[in-house]
Order: structure tokens, then sequence, then C-alpha cells
């Protein structure tokens, strides 16, 4: 009985208009999203070589001038990104180290792709989100209640057939249907991307990520279809499933997503980041300026013990701005402790600010999971390396950037009023040149050990819309 209604069902659906807008559709932005997705990808990807190699040329084996020497490391942009661009555009797009061991990030702005920014850019992600997820409701809308409208769900439950058969057979077959042009379309996305000598799908981690996303995909479209038979059961008619449907995906596509993060600002507001970037920059002055005036304590204390006959020589190299080499040890000590303090105090500054921010993210992230949309945006950016984890992860790869330039150069210099020396032993004409970034990302298993419980929620919404449409059902009023 349920494999005779699941052809049934198959039938009507193959033949309705419906089936043939929904192919076309997957057919034409799902390909073409992926080839415009890769033709940005290799422009970026170009540019990070480029950029690259041009401050290697200029910078590579530098004149080592000391604690003004930078080294810059540059972020790499994700092949997955292709897939879904996420935060990839407003991450910084490199590093530079600096000796007192507070790294700089920075951000070009980016003011050639303005109106593709303003009007915004399509993706498999965009494609999934806006496009697949309306035309799986539009596939169910009218599953129970068009059937009503046209008699024919009275006929067959006059026929003793089983409400919990008929209900699963339209949303099995509905979901089939489009599944296959669904899986179609992204088969051909696939050899687009393969087309592109900059990806290579046969890459074991590439293909693992690319694998979850489509798996993590389909889950999305069993979730959608089952919401589209549920609303179905809540109406007695085509137009009524029409304004549910509606209704339904502006508040899970556009209102929940837009809104909640406004409402964790009002609830965990916190600082901006220019305000902290204000707050370091002035610890950082306050620091100094403490340094200098207990370095002018300590000499004063030192001369104070001087015979009065070397005191006058001592105050002349005083004034030409150095420090007698007696003094050395004592004026080098105060300021390997404030070179360590530094970093310490504007961590600190850096560390409340990234916990009000965690606090605001966290809420704002509980409350959009309300939407199973924003459940699958945060698994799928995330596999894609341009999820909500890329800003910490970014935050990592600088700080083991900037303690591998530390060990290298920034470690081995000595600061007194001097100038600057190098720790004995340490020649800094044999330093090799500044060595790249080596930026890492989280494989795909890690990944999803972080986004499992997302994933199970959309398994939840799936077996909760379900259970709704059948208890719905088994009381429908099929006159």
């Amino acid at each position: 009985m349920l494999i005779t209604l699941i052809r049934k069902e198959i039938t009507e659906t193959v033949l309705d208009l419906r089936f043939v807008v929904a192919s076309l559709l997957f057919m034409v932005l799902i390909p073409l999203s992926m080839y415009v997705s890769r033709v940005d990808y290799e422009q970026r990807l170009a540019g990070y070589q480029q950029e690259s190699r041009i401050w290697r040329e200029r910078h590579g084996t530098p004149e080592w001038g000391g604690k003004d020497v930078e080294g810059h490391g540059f972020r790499p942009p994700s092949v997955l990104s292709i897939f879904a661009l996420g935060l990839d555009p407003y991450l910084p797009d490199r590093v530079v180290t600096k000796f007192s061991g507070v790294f700089q990030t920075m951000k070009e702005s980016n003011t050639d792709g303005t109106l593709g920014a303003l009007l915004g850019q399509m993706d498999f992600h965009f494609c999934m989100i806006y496009v697949v997820s309306l035309m799986a409701l539009i596939f169910t809308f009218n599953t129970v209640s068009g059937e009503r409208e046209r008699g024919t769900l009275r006929l067959l439950i006059a026929q003793a057939v089983p409400r919990g058969q008929l209900l699963l057979s339209k949303w099995v077959s509905k979901t089939m249907v489009l599944l296959v042009s669904y899986l179609c379309a992204v088969c051909m996305a696939l050899l687009v991307l393969e087309a592109s000598p900059q990806v290579t799908l046969v890459d074991s981690q590439v293909a693992a990520s690319i694998g979850m996303m489509l798996a993590i995909s389909l889950l999305l479209i069993l979730c959608m279809t089952s919401l589209g038979v549920c609303l179905s059961t809540f109406a007695r008619g085509s137009l009524q499933s029409i304004t549910l449907l509606f209704s339904a995906w502006v508040i899970l596509v556009l209102g929940i997503p837009k809104i909640t993060p406004m409402m964790a600002e009002i609830i965990h507001p916190c600082e901006t980041r220019r305000v902290i970037s204000s707050r370091k920059a002035m610890l950082t002055k306050d620091l100094m300026t403490e340094f200098h005036n207990r370095r002018e304590r300590l000499t004063d204390s030192l001369l104070s013990k001087e015979d009065n006959e070397d005191r006058a020589s001592i105050e002349m190299v005083l004034r030409s701005g150095n420090v007698p080499t007696r003094y050395a040890p004592q004026v080098d000590a105060l300021w390997r402790e404030y070179r360590n303090r530094t970093p310490l105090e504007l961590e600190k500054i850096e560390e409340q600010y990234r916990n009000q921010l965690q606090a605001k993210h966290t809420l704002a992230m509980i409350l959009s999971r309300m939407s199973p949309l924003c459940c699958y945006s945060y698994s799928i950016t995330s596999l894609a390396g341009t999820g909500v984890d890329e800003p910490k992860n970014f935050m990592n790869n600088a700080k083991r950037y900037q303690h591998q330039i530390s060990q290298l150069l920034y470690d081995n210099i000595i600061i007194g009023s001097n100038g600057y020396g190098w720790e004995k032993g340490f020649d800094a004409r044999q330093v090799p040149t500044f060595p790249d970034m080596a930026y890492a990302r989280a494989n795909a298993q890690q990944v999803m050990g972080t986004r499992v419980f997302d994933v199970l929620l959309l398994v939840v919404y799936t077996l909760l819309f379900y259970s709704l449409a059948f208890i719905r059902f088994v009381k429908y009023d099929v006159r």
C-alpha cells in the first residue's frame, strides 16, 4: 500500500509545474553560484599570493634593524569558502608582529566590489538558504490542504487508507522528487568546481568537508519539506497554506537571523573594537611613561652614591641620552620588567573584551537556533572555514606567528638607554629571513565535534515538524 501511494504521489509531483520550475532554478542557480564563487576564490588566492610575494621581495631579506623590524603574516583564503563565503570578507588580511609582543592585525579596505557587497553575493550557502528552502516549502505547502480542497483526500480516507501511511507517502514522494533535481544540480556544480586548476576534490580533507556539507544540506531539505507538510495540515485551503508558507519562511529566514543579534546587543552591550584599541594605545603610552620615570629615579639613586669626581662625568653621559656601562644591568633589568609586563596588561584588556563579546555571541546563537536555517548556517560556514569560530582561529594563528618571530629575533634584543643590543652569542647577520605564517584550520572531524549540536537540532526539528504534522493529520477534518 505504501509503495503504491508513493508511486502515485511521485507521478503527480513530476507532472506538476512546480517540479519544472524547481529543476530549472536548481540547474541554473546552483552551478552558476559555484562558478561565480570559484572565480572569486581564484582572484582572492591570486591576490594573497601576489601580496605575499611582493612583501617577501621587498622585506624577505631585510637589513636587520632590531626592534623596528616587523614580520608580516598573510591569511590565505579557504578553498571551501567557495561554498560559503561567511565571515571571510570581514576577517583581517594580515598579521604584523611587534617587538613589544603585541601583534597588530590589518584589513585592507576593499572598494573594488562595492556593488556586490551592497546587493549581496551568491554562493552555495545562499542558494540553500534562500532558494532551496523556499522551493522545499512550495513543493509541500498544499500537500494536505490541496487534496482536501480538490476533494480527493475524502475519497482516499473513505477507501480505508491509513492516515499515517498517506501522510508518509506524500512527504517521502515530494522529498524524493525534490532531492533528485537538487542532486543533479549539485553534480553539475561539482563539475564546475573540479574544472578549476586551483581546486582539487581528491584531497581527503576537502572531500570530507564537502561530503559533510552535502549531508547537512540534505538534512535541511528534509527539515524544510517536513515543515511544509506540517504547515499544510494547519490550513483548510491553498490560500491559507500560501499565507502560512510565506509567513514561516520570512520568520525563519529573515526575522530570527536578523533580530536575535540585535536583541543580544541590547541584553549584553559591549565596547567596540575602536574603543578597545584606544584603551590599549593609552595603556602602552602610560606604561612607557612610567618606565621612563622609574629609569630616571633609578639613575638618580645610583648617581647619589657616586663620588663627586665621577658624578660630573656621569651626568654628562646621562645628558647625552646614554647610560654609563656600570648602570646598564639595572636599567636593562627594568626594561625587561616593562617589556614582559606590557603584553600582559594589554592581554587583560583584550581578554575582558573577548569575554564580553563571547557572552553576546553566545546569547545571539542560542536565540537564533530557534530557526533551523541558522543551525544550518553555523554548520556549513564552520566546515568552510568562514564561520563564527574563525576569528578566534585567526587570533591563535597570529599569536603563534608572533611567538615564532619573537624567538627568531625579538627575544634576542636587549634595550637600554644606549639603544639596543643583542644577546650574547646572537649574530643578527646570520638570522634567516622571516618565515611565512603557516595558517592552520580545523579539519572536518574537529569542526563536526563543535557543530554536532546544530546538526542534532536539525534532526530534532525534522522529527518535530513531522510529528506535529502527523498529530494534526490524524485529527484533520477532510470534509
